[in-house]
């Protein structure tokens, strides 16, 4: 009897689920959750995508109108009518059927050269000129610089600015003239005693060579001692000349030393502008 009842209770209740039950259950129940959260997420991709479309549109719609007006501001192009075949002229070096070449194509060596432009013109060539003319000519060339030199040659003498050569213009020349011209300098004496001790040399060599080498020590000590005159002589101009007309117009005007140094060695009556101190 104790037998039966349990046969019937294990019947109607069946069998015990065991472990690999219970775990099957439990993934069901995570899928249906995941499907869930997914269908709610897309739910509300779908609602927020239905609501952007509306002003999508409507910006491309406003995009559209503004282009319209734009294109309609704007004048109307007229293209130009396509010129018939029969008005289009031949190219010169391919004439049309039937007619013949007035003269050979040019070749491209020929046309680049005509068309370069040199950067140095060459003029004319000059007529020949007949022996009257050219006598002429020469007799006005004459003329004219006589002229030039005799006008150069009184302001050599006069001290006129207007027609003394440019190495001689300026203020700033004349100033030095005048300091080189206030006194004198070993330096103007240097050509003559130069020649003397030549001769004597050449002379008393033979008969006094002593008295010779004292000569050729003299003339070298002379020498050295107008080098220095002259060193210090121009120092002291060039200061002179910043201090009368401004540092800026002494940087400007050149050769300043070259000339007082020029005009110390030339003796004072081969001076030119004459000495007018």
């Amino acid at each position: 009897m104790v037998e039966s009842k349990n046969t019937s209770s294990t019947a109607k209740s069946g069998p015990k689920p065991g472990p690999k039950s219970t775990t099957a259950k439990t993934t069901t129940r995570t899928r249906t959750r995941k499907t869930a959260t997914t269908a709610a997420k897309s739910g509300t991709k779908v609602t927020n995508a239905k609501a952007k479309a509306p002003q999508s549109k409507a910006k491309v719609h406003s995009v559209k109108t503004a282009s319209r007006a734009a294109s309609a501001a704007k004048p109307a192009v007229t293209k130009p009518a396509d010129t018939p075949l029969a008005e289009v002229q031949p190219s010169p070096s391919k004439p049309p059927a039937g007619m013949k070449k007035k003269a050979p194509t040019p070749k491209r060596k020929d046309q680049e050269k005509k068309n370069l432009n040199p950067i140095v013109k060459v003029n004319a060539p000059k007529r020949k000129m007949s022996k009257e003319e050219r006598a002429e000519q020469k007799s006005v060339n004459r003329s004219k610089y006589a002229d030039i030199r005799e006008k150069e040659a009184q302001a050599f003498r006069t001290g006129d600015q207007k027609y003394l050569p440019e190495r001689d213009k300026g203020e700033i020349k004349k100033f030095i003239r005048n300091l080189v011209d206030a006194k004198r300098s070993p330096a103007e004496f240097f050509l003559p005693i130069a020649v003397v001790v030549l001769i004597l040399s050449s002379v008393l060599n033979q008969v006094n060579p002593m008295f010779a080498f004292t000569l050729t020590i003299l003339i070298y000590l002379y020498i050295l001692a107008t080098i220095v005159f002259l060193f210090v002589k121009i120092r002291g101009i060039k200061q002179q000349v910043v201090e009368k007309f401004g540092e800026k117009k002494a940087k400007n005007e050149r050769g300043i030393s070259s000339y007082a140094l020029n005009r110390m060695t030339q003796p004072r009556f081969a001076r030119l502008p004459k000495v007018g101190v």
